[in-house]
């Protein structure tokens, strides 16, 4: 077993991959009250004792942060689908349970990129001024209609190209952002992700079905 405290990038060029290996983990409470995340290698079913812990590794915070920013490099569209990750947390063992505890206060770590609020508020203004309300381009649901005053001025901007995907500081039409209200927002992000021509499409055709 081995707990590491920081990471160091390897600068040996790596092109192999390894075979696929089952993978065990588990929260560790220290006993001063620090954490760790402690991941377990096991053997493959052909191996003399099945299932046997091969390798172990504990992080502590430190080398959790690192982790999360490389896992983000490596995989950058995790930071707009990280809500639909599903939750790996070990089910209840009474599923009749009909409440749990929440509101543990939490640091969390988070690296994303940088978005500009000005270009969001002028596409806003654009389409008020064009035509007079803000209505989802996917669905064509209206704020204002729904709720009324509350809802005036209300919608979301999506970028037609995910930000996570950009490389670097890059331009931003207005052209590139989209009114869309916040379920279709969070469809058009839901993996394996759609353009706002795709989630229409699906939209209607599902509407067609129910008329």
């Amino acid at each position: 077993m081995a707990l590491v405290t920081s990471l160091e990038q390897n600068q040996k060029v790596r092109h192999s991959v390894h075979r696929p290996t089952r993978c065990l983990y588990a929260i560790v409470d220290g006993s001063a009250g620090e954490r760790y995340l402690q991941l377990d290698t096991v053997g493959s079913a052909d191996r003399e004792i099945p299932d046997k812990v091969s390798q172990s590794i504990q992080f502590d915070r430190q080398a959790a942060g690192q982790l999360l920013g490389l896992l983000l490099k490596a995989f950058p569209d995790l930071a707009s689908s990280i809500d639909e990750i599903s939750d790996t947390e070990e089910p209840s063992s009474d599923d009749s349970e009909e409440e749990g505890f929440e509101g543990r206060t939490q640091l969390i770590l988070h690296r994303s990129k940088e978005r500009n609020p000005r270009l969001i508020r002028r596409k806003k203004r654009r389409i008020l001024t064009e035509t007079g309300k803000l209505l989802c381009e996917v669905c064509g649901f209206d704020f204002t209609l729904v709720y009324g005053h509350l809802g005036s001025g209300f919608a979301e901007c999506h970028h037609r190209v995910p930000i996570a995907t950009l490389n670097g500081e890059t331009p931003t039409r207005l052209s590139d952002l989209a009114i869309v209200c916040a379920n279709c927002h969070r469809m058009l992000h839901r993996p394996p992700g759609h353009t706002i021509e795709q989630l229409r499409a699906i939209v209607r055709e599902c509407r067609n079905k129910i008329s």
